[in-house]
């Protein structure tokens, strides 16, 4: 299982969204009155039910897809159902973004954190991983035509 290279990349992707509940989505601060409000958007902050669902979701997705290596249409299918769902995630952190700028105070200093990236890494990770499961599929085609 572990001798894989795609475990490792599914692996990789799984903990690179798990830092999602440890890193800032995106920092802003907002002037009212002369007073200065900063505002830091994570994952597991209150409010953000559907970035938490989702996260968990890109997070349990990668796991799964780790331990259908018996079946490797499955685990293909598995696989393009976490893209799918990471690149959701990152569609519905970006509405919420868009969210806080559109707001009447829109943030006078706004920035995306380590957050904002860590997805799309994870997205490369799942996409070498699905390859992975292509070129271990043909192996095993050439494989059994030599039979």
């Amino acid at each position: 299982m572990i001798q894989r290279m795609q475990t490792v990349w599914l692996l990789l992707a799984a903990l690179l969204n798990g830092a999602l509940f440890f890193t800032d989505i995106f920092s802003a601060s907002t002037t009212n009155n002369g007073v200065t409000v900063s505002y830091a958007m994570r994952v597991n902050s209150a409010g953000n039910y559907s970035l938490l669902i989702a996260a968990l979701a890109i997070i349990i997705i990668p796991f799964i897809a780790i331990f259908m290596f018996r079946n490797r249409k499955t685990q293909r299918n598995t696989i393009m159902g976490a893209i799918i769902s990471t690149s959701g995630f990152l569609t519905l952190m970006q509405m919420r973004i868009s969210t806080v700028n559109a707001s009447p105070n829109p943030p006078v200093n706004g920035h995306y954190g380590v957050g904002a990236v860590l997805p799309i890494f994870a997205l490369a990770c799942l996409v070498l991983a699905i390859r992975g499961v292509i070129k271990d599929d043909k192996l095993v085609k050439s494989v059994d035509r030599l039979r």
